[in-house]
């Protein structure tokens, strides 16, 4: 019998089926943790939304107190209906998941703007908001639903898109919106029922954008590429520990996203957002940490890369808001922050819409002059010593011993607790580049052009070789993850630059860094970019070895090479004096001549994307 590591993997997947289902389950009523704190004027505007709004567009989530969502068919239904309510309403079919079903966005325009060029055209801000990427997390698709419809029918809204196009994804995790039972998030408060966080084919979309693997994924990149939205917004639920507020919020503000956009972020909407929210009863924070034992260390947001939504969009010289609504506080007080966000985000920039198109435009022409410039590129980052005061919006917090846990449990209650302390949100660069002229991909590797593709990054085909100047990185020290992350096994390197002249040949793919795709281009192709195509598995074949030697060949080389070069011979025994273990290993001590020897493949780490510079 042919046994293979395949076999093997499946008789060890296999038998840990069999001892899962050996185990007993317990059956358990479903758990629905409460927030000790919920804001007072929780639902307002929602309340306001459903008695406006025609009986038949009400959802399930409304008619319920959102202790129940709407089906997938039913979001379908009603957005179909807005449409055929409204001229100023298009429902846009953008791709199908793995399991066949369709993924829908409605876009709203005053000037009906439903083609790409028409959007363009029309110079207004065009924002884009996506739900249920995490389905489990689905507060935002009633919310939107019932925002598009204050918009579109009731009118309560219908000014909203007068300087501003507005479209809505309205569930992009569409497969495992359907997958539905009471126990996918036992640390949330309802709905009854929820959809699982993965998708059909078990990935996480909000880990997949730069890698770009699931076919959802690939029709989401088919739209931002083809409408260039001037603002994204994702909808999701945290969880973590209790605190007043009933949403916390991120955007890239730092080198994270192009000056342009951080200034328009930093200056102008944030503090308008902010400004906003609370006055219509919204706690807001920064999405972050803190340890309420500690409040010393302060809070501390987290550092995105651009796997997720909103440093995607940075990465993609546009603005990106995530959302992140808090898994204790009930779907109904999701949903109605959910609402009002989005409301306060249309409002907050249609009073200043040429501000945020200014932006975006800028940031890709400062993308585009950044090839050959030797600017550096920030492409992952770490919190800087640099603080700013902050409150820690907080309840009180102790600690107890758990039965069945042996160990500390936090246990959250009332009173609220306000705990002055300081915040860190500013970064510096932990991997910043020299960005080249263009980055030269050989046509033995051209098959990840198809990744250029997904990204909208342009290239062209050499005819001919040509000789240039150029970088060309050597890999060293992988650290591979333990486990599998979004079925892949990331690796780490350290990267070291060896400059001097490259002849590339016919069929290479040039990639300019001449492009407002250029920042995107960079983490893709640079290796040691937390989400490169090396980080994420592509290039495993270039941390092996190729080459091997047999002793009985190595013994006498390796003797005749210490007899040619003196100075050799005494580095080896230097290195015998120094290294017990490496003395006492007979292979090891061939192998340090192996190493020296001109048999040793020396291509081996050497990665095949280059850095070019044409005009050197």
């Amino acid at each position: 019998m042919r046994f293979s590591f395949r076999s093997a993997a499946s008789l060890l997947l296999l038998s840990f089926s069999f001892a899962l289902a050996a185990q007993e389950t317990v059956s358990l009523p479903p758990l629905h943790p409460a927030s000790a704190y919920e804001p007072p004027q929780s639902g307002k505007s929602l309340t306001e939304s459903t008695n406006a709004s025609p009986p038949e567009l009400i959802t399930t989530d409304e008619k319920t107190d959102f202790k129940t969502t709407g089906s997938y068919d039913e979001a379908i239904r009603i957005a179909k209906e807005l449409e055929k309510r409204s001229k100023f309403a298009k429902l846009i079919n953008i791709g199908k998941s793995p399991e066949g079903r369709d993924l829908w966005v409605l876009v709203a325009s005053k000037d009906r703007a439903f083609r790409p060029e028409l959007a363009h055209k029309s110079g207004k801000p065009f924002v884009f908001v996506q739900s249920g990427i995490h389905s489990g997390e689905i507060e935002g698709k009633p919310a939107m639903l019932m925002l598009m419809r204050d918009i579109l029918v009731t009118g309560r809204h219908a000014d909203l898109i007068d300087k501003v196009d507005f479209a809505i994804l309205l569930l992009f995790n569409v497969d495992g919106h359907v997958r539905t039972t009471p126990y996918n998030r036992s640390n949330q408060q309802g709905p009854e029922i929820q959809g699982t966080r993965p998708t059909g084919q078990l990935l996480n979309l909000n880990r997949d954008y730069v890698k770009a693997e699931a076919p959802e994924m690939h029709a989401w990149l088919r739209f931002f590429n083809a409408w260039k939205p001037d603002l994204i917004i994702d909808h999701h639920v945290t969880n973590g520990m209790d605190f007043q507020y009933d949403l916390t919020i991120d955007m890239p503000e730092n080198e994270d996203t192009p000056l342009p956009i951080a200034r328009w972020t930093t200056d102008q909407f944030l503090p308008e957002l902010y400004k906003r929210m609370e006055g219509d009863g919204h706690l807001m924070a920064p999405y972050g940490f803190f340890d309420p034992a500690h409040p010393e260390r302060g809070y501390r947001t987290q550092i995105f890369s651009p796997r997720f939504s909103q440093a995607y969009a940075g990465a993609r010289n546009r603005a990106g808001l995530l959302i992140e609504t808090h898994s204790l506080k009930t779907a109904r007080t999701r949903a109605w922050a959910n609402y009002d966000v989005t409301l306060h985000t249309l409002k907050t920039i249609g009073e200043n819409p040429t501000a945020l198109t200014a932006a975006s435009k800028q940031a890709d022409d400062n993308t585009k002059a950044l090839g050959g410039s030797d600017a550096v590129m920030f492409l992952a980052g770490k919190h800087s010593d640099k603080t700013a005061p902050f409150t820690f919006r907080g309840v009180t917090t102790k600690t107890e011993t758990g039965v069945v846990a042996g160990g500390p449990v936090p246990v959250y209650s009332l009173p609220i607790v306000d705990t002055p302390t300081k915040i860190y949100k500013f970064q510096d660069a932990a991997v910043a580049v020299k960005i080249p002229e263009a980055w030269a991909i050989p046509p033995a590797w051209a098959y990840l052009a198809a990744k250029l593709d997904l990204h909208g990054v342009p290239y062209e085909r050499l005819t001919a070789p040509k000789e240039v100047t150029c970088e060309t990185y050597r890999l060293s020290k992988p650290r591979f993850s333990p486990m599998p992350t979004e079925g892949r096994i990331p690796v780490t390197v350290e990267a070291t630059a060896e400059p001097g002249r490259c002849k590339l040949e016919a069929g290479t793919v040039m990639v300019s860094a001449r492009h407002p795709g250029a920042r995107i281009a960079a983490h893709l192709l640079e290796p040691r970019a937390p989400d490169s195509l090396v980080y994420w598995g592509f290039f495993y074949s270039l941390l092996e070895r190729g080459g091997y030697f047999s002793p009985y060949i190595m013994e006498p080389m390796a003797q005749k090479m210490m007899a040619q070069n003196p100075k050799l011979r005494e580095e080896f025994e230097a290195k015998l004096k120094s290294d017990q273990a490496f003395a006492a290993n007979p292979r090891a001590r061939l192998e340090w001549f192996y190493l020296r020897s001109p048999y040793f493949d020396r291509s081996a780490g050497l990665y095949p994307i280059t850095r070019v510079w044409l005009s050197r």
